[in-house]
Parts: C-alpha cells; sequence; structure tokens
C-alpha cells in the first residue's frame, strides 16, 4: 500500500505536469486553432497536392 505522503506528492507531481500541458482543437474546416487558454488563430494551410488520377487526366488532356 502507498503511503499517504508518497500519494500526495504523487497527486502534487501529476497536478504540475497536467497544468504544463496545452490542449490543442482543431474544428472542421475552416481552418481555426484555439487551446483551453482561450487563445486562437488562423492556420494557413498548403493547397493540397494532385491526387494521382487528377495528374493522368492532366498528362492525358496535355497531348
Amino acid at each position: 500500500m502507498i503511503s499517504p505522503m508518497k500519494l500526495l506528492a504523487l497527486l502534487i507531481v501529476s497536478a504540475v505536469l497536467l497544468a504544463a500541458c496545452t490542449f490543442v482543437n482543431i474544428e472542421g474546416d475552416n481552418n481555426s486553432v484555439s487551446d483551453t487558454g482561450g487563445h486562437g488563430g488562423g492556420v494557413s494551410l498548403p493547397q493540397s497536392t494532385p491526387t494521382i488520377s487528377e495528374q493522368l487526366h492532366h498528362l492525358h488532356n496535355a497531348r
């Protein structure tokens, strides 16, 4: 069995570690990000690369 002092020390260490973490939430397609502290902002995402079928279609039409 864990002594009460060790349990208290474990709880304090766990609380400190959890308080140091930042949780980030990214929602849907609107490119918005926010964390648990209420900070947020927009995210610029690169344009996606064409799929192989799109590339083949482009090559076929380029002839």
